[in-house]
């Protein structure tokens, strides 16, 4: 076994396993997000179509696919970092591949999704089960603040699931339509928001999966925001969308507010380390 994995309980043969499986689903996603840009009219039949996903194409080459290339290299070299940006990469392609199965009725795009999100599953599910939980809370529970994060995952996780409910039950009671985006977004921020309640639940209580979990979570949802914010700017560049200030701004403001307090309590508490 390589020294370098010992400590996280994984194998050369789990290693590698898990290394090609994802370099296959980074092939995929780079391979259909390239066609979605290049031959979007192919793809996505309508206008509505092509404005929802081909911008959401260019965040997936732009963001899920180097996330995930540059997650691998760095667990390969026995980085903790790299195994919990591999984990949030995972949980990026589940919550894009949600987005786009929803969209899709017996296509190609649906079917190359549809394996993308089983894949994804999967290797989250082996990938989480391969990699030793109390080591990696021993390298963790000195540096992140777990209960804030834990409590941010449980706020936003909770604001993303009753919004999703609020939504979709108005739009059942009144018996109106919701667009095909609108509608995919609802029910990839409702499996997300689940899996942030739980993650964040498992940090507060301090549980060694919760570390793993819940860091990871917190990074996707971190790196959901982002991804966010390359969508507002490429809609303009690859469809005749003009470019949403006020929503980039507000956005953006979001981010700050509450991703820089948890970045200055994790340097505080590195620098008393």
């Amino acid at each position: 076994m390589n020294e370098k994995h010992k400590e996280y309980n994984l194998t050369n043969f789990s290693t590698g396993i898990l290394t090609i499986l994802s370099s296959i689903i980074v092939a995929i996603l780079l391979t259909i997000s390239l066609i979605g840009i290049i031959s979007r009219h192919s793809l996505y039949p309508t206008k509505e179509l092509i404005l929802t996903f081909v911008p959401n194409d260019g965040v997936n080459l732009i963001l899920v696919v180097p996330l995930l290339i540059l997650s691998i290299i760095f667990a390969k070299r026995g980085f903790l970092i790299g195994y919990l940006f591999w984990v949030a990469g995972l949980f990026f392609v589940i919550y894009h591949a949600i987005f786009y199965v929803f969209a899709f009725k017996l296509s190609i795009v649906f079917l190359v999704y549809l394996t993308l999100l089983m894949a994804s599953i999967f290797l989250l599910v082996g990938l989480c089960s391969c990699l030793n939980p109390v080591y990696i809370r021993k390298k963790l529970e000195n540096i992140i603040p777990a209960r804030s994060i834990g409590w941010l995952l449980i706020i936003f996780g909770s604001l993303f699931f009753l919004r999703t409910i609020g939504v979709l039950g108005e739009a059942i009671i009144k018996n109106t339509l919701i667009s095909v985006g609108d509608y995919c977004v609802l029910i990839s921020d409702f499996f997300i928001s689940i899996a942030w309640l739980v993650s964040g639940i498992l940090l507060i209580k301090k549980q060694d999966s919760g570390y793993l979990l819940g860091t990871s979570a917190f990074i996707h949802a971190h790196a959901t925001t982002i991804g966010l914010l390359i969508c507002f700017i490429l809609q303009p560049i690859l469809t005749s969308t003009p470019f949403a200030f006020v929503d980039f701004s507000t956005i953006a403001i979001f981010e700050l507010i509450w991703f820089v307090p948890i970045f200055i309590m994790i340097i505080k508490k590195k620098t008393k380390v």
